[in-house]
């Protein structure tokens, strides 16, 4: 894999126990990685769609040789998975051409870049060790996680009954133990409050303001306690970590309309979300279960002067919107700041990230900062600097199990290499007609022409063969197949 992939909303993970050091009083439990809506690189990102591309290698044939180097017709139709649209629409014969081409090019770039010695590069040897832990975390991830879960065919039907039904629910509130045993008596009045805020509310004549649930639209162990709640009768007390919930089913509509054939058209879409919602949990319980011994501390010092200096490189812009730090803003971060660099961000059983090695792992795998206010960014860094310890300790834990010798990792660092080889070749290219061409449009045009040429000249030199009838047989999603992705963000510096 090469970059970040769909998975933001697949993964809702939690790590507890995280505390700040004493140098921000008072030391408080919180909460961390409630959610992974970024789109995360390389790490567990790619998971969803690495595991649907997944098949028997042994039976794939060969599209392309460049020198020894095979691509093979699951590696190119994967590649097909990752095209931007504006490759993909032009038609099979044109895009597939487009794509191969790119293909060959990386891949002579990339060697090129090996015989220039940037393969020695003590950058590039970091980045390379930091994708292979990421591909190390998936396949932990695929292992524990996704290729545990099953969906029976049992299962889906419960589900498909409680998608022909509506609820009606009141939900009422407790801050303490207390009420909620009065409440669910009925012994103490208290209004309906709106369970969530996604869920449509209404007012009714006969019970008042009531929340209308359908199958899938609240978490399972709410939805379980609701669609087995007998009608007029309030549930025991539930416990968000906040407020005590009390539920009443006041109301339900059920289409009676259920037949076998509409079963089987919606049963995918149902297996699809059921697989979601399961691998949440156990995505879930498995973060806990791994990260909960490691005790990680994040420091407030260290924190609050890098959440300082990178709110004043903005300017105290209040209206900035969402957005990554460029290289430009790394680099001013590293010169301006060599005290603060060795200092620790975290500490954790296994061992400690500092400022550098954050800064690092940003420039590999960045998230949006929100810049509305200082505190937002110190939010955003607090929860990055965590996503990034948790990655290391499972890399650990990945390659302690074999992980990283599996043919798939190997692939991936493969590949991984070769992008990086091709994309350090080209900048330094570039750099170099930078040098004696300073207007920007001709600098682009002398590029693009330089590449081309640079290109054929390495192809030359090389012995090439492309089996066009094996291309030609490679399904698509040209041929219905589903479409893995259409919304692939690339945030690689």
């Amino acid at each position: 894999m090469s970059n970040q992939h769909e998975f933001n909303e697949l993964i809702k993970m939690k790590v507890v126990y995280l505390t700040f050091s004493k140098n921000n009083p008072p030391n408080y439990m919180v909460n961390i990685f409630t959610c992974l809506k970024y789109p995360l690189l390389f790490l567990l990102t790619a998971f969803l769609l690495i595991s649907c591309s997944k098949s028997d290698k042994s039976g794939s044939k060969a599209v392309a040789t460049i020198n020894d180097r095979v691509i093979t017709s699951d590696e190119f139709a994967f590649a097909y998975e990752l095209a931007p649209r504006n490759i993909t629409q032009l038609g099979k014969e044109k895009a597939y051409s487009i794509l191969l081409d790119g293909m060959i090019d990386k891949i002579l770039f990339a060697k090129e870049g090996t015989r220039c010695g940037f393969d020695k590069d003590n950058t590039f040897q970091r980045a390379m060790d930091y994708f292979k832990r990421a591909a190390v975390v998936r396949e932990l991830y695929l292992k524990h996680v996704r290729d545990s879960v099953k969906i029976t065919d049992e299962e889906i039907r419960s589900a498909y009954q409680r998608s022909k039904t509506t609820l009606y629910l009141k939900n009422f509130l407790a801050t303490n133990q207390d009420d909620t045993e009065k409440i669910s008596k009925g012994l103490l009045a208290v209004s309906h409050k709106p369970f969530l805020s996604g869920l449509k509310t209404i007012e009714t004549e006969k019970f008042g303001a009531v929340d209308i649930i359908s199958w899938n639209d609240v978490k399972q162990e709410i939805e379980d306690i609701v669609f087995n709640l007998p009608l007029h009768k309030r549930s025991r007390p539930y416990f968000d970590g906040k407020f005590y919930h009390i539920f009443e089913v006041v109301e339900k509509e059920i289409n009676a309309m259920i037949t076998e054939n509409d079963y089987y058209v919606r049963k995918p879409t149902m297996e699809s979300a059921m697989r979601k919602r399961k691998e949440h949990k156990k995505a879930f319980e498995f973060v806990q279960r791994t990260m909960e011994p490691q005790h990680l501390i994040i420091k407030a010092e260290p924190l609050n002067e890098l959440t300082s200096q990178i709110w004043n490189m903005h300017n105290r812009d209040e209206n900035a919107i969402d957005q990554y730090l460029d290289n430009r803003e790394i680099q001013s971060l590293s010169e301006k700041n060599k005290n603060l660099l060795n200092q620790n961000l975290a500490a954790f059983k296994d061992g400690t990230l500092t400022v550098s090695d954050f800064l690092f792992t940003y420039k590999v795998n960045p998230y949006q900062l929100s810049f509305k206010s200082k505190q937002s960014i110190r939010e955003n860094l607090k929860n990055t600097i965590a996503i990034y310890v948790r990655d290391l300790v499972f890399s650990e834990q990945g390659m302690k199990e074999g992980l990283d010798k599996k043919p798939s990792v190997k692939e991936e660092v493969r590949n991984c290499e070769e992008r990086l080889l091709a994309n350090k070749l080209k900048r330094n290219l570039y750099e170099q007609l930078a040098q004696s061409i300073s207007d920007s449009t001709k600098l682009i045009e002398e590029y693009n022409l330089t590449l081309k040429n640079f290109a054929q000249e390495l192809r030359a030199k090389s012995k090439v063969h492309i089996d066009k009838n094996v291309m030609k047989e490679i399904k698509t999603t040209d041929e219905g197949l589903p479409r893995k992705i259409d919304f692939f963000a690339i945030q690689m510096q």
